[in-house]
């Protein structure tokens, strides 16, 4: 999954069929600073999102196939989700860890394999 903003859509009078199973937009891969990180890719939308939304994309070029019911698809990547808001960031840079996710010093037990 990688985050993404929403920059635009793609209309076309012909196209793979596969590709009528919802529009295609342009996303521009961001990193969790909000910064865009790396070339825009086109997207499968099935779920609506807005111009300038932030989405969550699939980079899964078979799973996306799999998605449209089509193994010869030319689409690589579908939103799997909108995201409603970005609070994550500084947690995964190691800074003040949300309260409900357990840290060794909350006094949770590490997960241990049973023999």
């Amino acid at each position: 999954m990688q985050l993404a903003r929403i920059d635009g859509t793609i209309t076309s009078t012909a196209c793979h069929p596969s590709m009528r199973k919802g529009r295609t937009v342009i996303c521009q891969p961001l990193d969790l600073e909000g910064r865009p990180d790396g070339a825009p890719v086109l997207a499968l939308d099935q779920l609506g999102a807005g111009l300038h939304q932030m989405v969550m994309i699939s980079t899964d070029g078979s799973e996306t196939r799999t998605l449209v019911g089509d193994e010869r698809s030319p689409l690589r990547n579908y939103i799997q989700a909108i995201v409603d808001e970005r609070g994550a960031g500084s947690w995964e840079r190691g800074v003040n860890p949300p309260a409900s996710v357990p840290t060794p010093t909350s006094g949770s037990k590490p997960l241990v394999p049973r023999s």
